[in-house]
This record gives C-alpha cells, sequence and structure tokens, in this order.
C-alpha cells in the first residue's frame, strides 16, 4: 500500500486520469482554483496590474503608450484606484492588447488568481503534487504582492513550450512570452531557433500575423520604445535615466559582466549532468544575463521543481523562507543576494528532466536533433555519459 501511494505521489495528472476525461479535469481543477483564490486571497499592490490594464485599454481605444520608452501618463480611467505614483502607463510589446483585451476591466483580485490558478495547473498537469506547496515560495509570494502579470505571461508561456506544444499553439506560446522578451530572452531565442529548424510554418505564421499587425497598429513601439531599451542594455543610456528602478535584480544588471560570467560557470558546473537540457539552462541563464528583472521573475524557476522528489522541493522551500528575515528585511537593500540564491539553489536542487533534453525533443517531434555536432559533443564530455 506505501509503495502503490508512493507511486502516486510521483506521478502528474496526466498519468492518472484518463485522455478523454483528462481536459474537462484541468478545466475543473483551474476554475475552482481561480474561483477559490479569488475570494480568499486578498490583493496588496495595485499599482503593476493598474498600469497593465490602463495600457490594454488605451491601446483598444487608439492611444499610443509608447514614448522613449514610457510616456508620461497621468489619465488614468476613473474606476482605477490611482494616486500620483502612477506616472505611466506599462509599456508591455504590443500584442499584450490581444491576449490582455479580455482582461481590461478586470480587478486585480483577477489576475493573483490566475496566478495562483495557473501555478496548481501547471504542477498538476506536467509535475508531482509536492511541488504545489512551492505557492508559498518567496517569489511565488513576491508574485501576489506586486500583483504583477508576470507568471500568467512567462509562467503559461514556458509551460507550454515545455509541454511541447506546435502549431499555432506553439506560435501563441511564443509571443505570449515575447509580452516581456527580458524575463525569457534565452528561451526565445532558443525555440525561435527551434521553429526554424523544424520548419513549423503553421507557428511562423502565427508568429508573423501577430507580430505584423500589432506593429503596424503601433510602431512607436519598434521605433521609440525598442531602441532605447537596447541603450540600457548597451550601457549607452542609465537605467535611472529612462525611468527604470535602479535596482535591477538580474546577475548582470546587478554586479556587471564579471559576476555574471562567474556565474554562468557556477550554474553549469552544477548542471555538469544536464548539459544537453537546453531549455532548463535557457531559464537559469536567462536571469543571469538579461539586463532588468524584478524579482517575482525568479517564482518561474518554481516550474523547474515540477517533478523534482518532495524532500528536495521541501528543502529548497525551507532554505528560501529561512531568508526572508535576513535578506527580504530592507526594501530593495539585499533582496538580490537572495533571489541569487534561489538561482544557485535551483541550479543544485533540480534534478535531471530527461522529457527536455535535446535528444528526446527530437526524437518526439521527429526531426534531428537540433545542433547536434554540439549536442553530441556535450552528451560526450558530460559526466553523466561516463
Amino acid at each position: 500500500m506505501t509503495h502503490n501511494l508512493t507511486a502516486v505521489f510521483q506521478m502528474s495528472a496526466r498519468d492518472l486520469i484518463p485522455r478523454r476525461h483528462y481536459p474537462l479535469f484541468l478545466a475543473m481543477v483551474f476554475l475552482t482554483s481561480l474561483y477559490a483564490t479569488y475570494l480568499l486571497l486578498p490583493p496588496i499592490n495595485e499599482m503593476d496590474w493598474i498600469r497593465t490594464e490602463q495600457q490594454v485599454r488605451n491601446m483598444w481605444r487608439g492611444i499610443n503608450p509608447y514614448c522613449d520608452p514610457y510616456c508620461t501618463f497621468l489619465d488614468f480611467d476613473p474606476d482605477l484606484n490611482v494616486d500620483e505614483d502612477y506616472v505611466s502607463t506599462q509599456a508591455y510589446s504590443p500584442w499584450v492588447m490581444f491576449y490582455f483585451g479580455v482582461l481590461a476591466f478586470a480587478g486585480v483580485r483577477v489576475i493573483v488568481a490566475l496566478s495562483v490558478a495557473f501555478w496548481i495547473i501547471i504542477v498538476m498537469d506536467s509535475g508531482h503534487p509536492a511541488a504545489l506547496v512551492l505557492v508559498i515560495h518567496p517569489a511565488f509570494l513576491m508574485l501576489w504582492a506586486a500583483a504583477n502579470a508576470d507568471f500568467v505571461i512567462n509562467g503559461v508561456g514556458l509551460w507550454l513550450i515545455l509541454r511541447g506544444v506546435r502549431g499555432w499553439r506553439r506560435g501563441v506560446a511564443w509571443m505570449l512570452i515575447a509580452i516581456k522578451p527580458q524575463v525569457l530572452p534565452f528561451i526565445l531565442l532558443l525555440e525561435g531557433a527551434r521553429i526554424l529548424w523544424e520548419r513549423d510554418w503553421e507557428a511562423i505564421r502565427v508568429i508573423a500575423a501577430i507580430g505584423a499587425i500589432s506593429v503596424a497598429l503601433y510602431p512607436d513601439w519598434l521605433l521609440e520604445t525598442m531602441p532605447s531599451y537596447l541603450n540600457i542594455a548597451r550601457g549607452e543610456k542609465p537605467v535611472v535615466e529612462v525611468g527604470l528602478t535602479e535596482f535591477p535584480f538580474s546577475v548582470y544588471g546587478a554586479w556587471g559582466f564579471g559576476a555574471a560570467l562567474g556565474v554562468t560557470v557556477v550554474i553549469l558546473a552544477l548542471m555538469r549532468h544536464r548539459l544537453t537540457e537546453w531549455r532548463s539552462l535557457a531559464v537559469l541563464l536567462g536571469l543571469v544575463w538579461t539586463p532588468y528583472i524584478n524579482p517575482y521573475s525568479y517564482a518561474l524557476l518554481l516550474i523547474l521543481f515540477r517533478k523534482t522528489p518532495g524532500w528536495r522541493v521541501g528543502l529548497y522551500l525551507a532554505v528560501s523562507l529561512a531568508i526572508l528575515p535576513i535578506l527580504f528585511r530592507e526594501f530593495h537593500q539585499y533582496e538580490r543576494y537572495g533571489v541569487l540564491l534561489f538561482l544557485l539553489l535551483a541550479a543544485a536542487l533540480t534534478t535531471p528532466d530527461t522529457e527536455q533534453t535535446e535528444e528526446a525533443i527530437a526524437a518526439r517531434s521527429g526531426r534531428p536533433v537540433f545542433a547536434r555536432p554540439v549536442i553530441n559533443w556535450l552528451a560526450h564530455y558530460s559526466p553523466a555519459s561516463h
């Protein structure tokens, strides 16, 4: 009996629920989780979501939200609770209007509830139940406190990519992540190259159509906002000057090239048995090298724990909670060290995901292995192969 229970807790819902009932099961879990979270979890901060929904509303009204890089915008709708801190709308990629149009008048409780409900679905669909407890991890708590749409954007997009969607769904997932391209830059590059490699023309058409329509409607995103962000990345324009916070939370943004290179070496050493698991590496290294990121974006690391044994999940959670009184006591003082620890512990404590190796992805897609010479070299020299 004990052995059977252990086996059940090491399986995802996809393995346990009959295939014909599985979509209905996921829908019921999602709606139940969404409703319960909406009722029980009060929002802490409204600013991020209000700025986002005002951007979406404006875009559907034909109001341009793109300048160099932000437009000063104080004319918020009367139903939104704003004060003098709301100096602009957000400046997410223009196709945000299509993805979030249905939520343009949704309250902040909805975006918080969606984040929790999607986390539950991600774990139930492709992970082990033990990972559900990570909803109280500090990175997820920061996501709740900020009420930012980051997990609904990048968490859902990453889950769909890891799930192996193809065709139009793959194009939709890629463009969803590209709403905030600075969060998962290496995933965008890797999966964009893979789409071309596999000649997934349906995904390419969807990406091209969404991008072309959006940029045609709001060309200033391409002509004004993107060049200014590139100037920040090249160090030609101070982050503070363009209205972004002076506290970046990526390794590169916080400490520069040398620190990012050193942390990269450490992560590759910790992941030495997983060097052909490029998607996991792309998530980890993207958080190292992106010029700018917020602390709540580190909640994406939790997705890498979805198949990790319970004791490792518990250890990660315990250590992360233990450092809260030390590294998260003063606003924007030592959190960068805290999220760096989240990053390194994720590389150390997550276990290999054989379904996400390049060899396994190629086998499922029926295509040759992506970048085969590099993969063969890594597989040959990885300690796991000896």
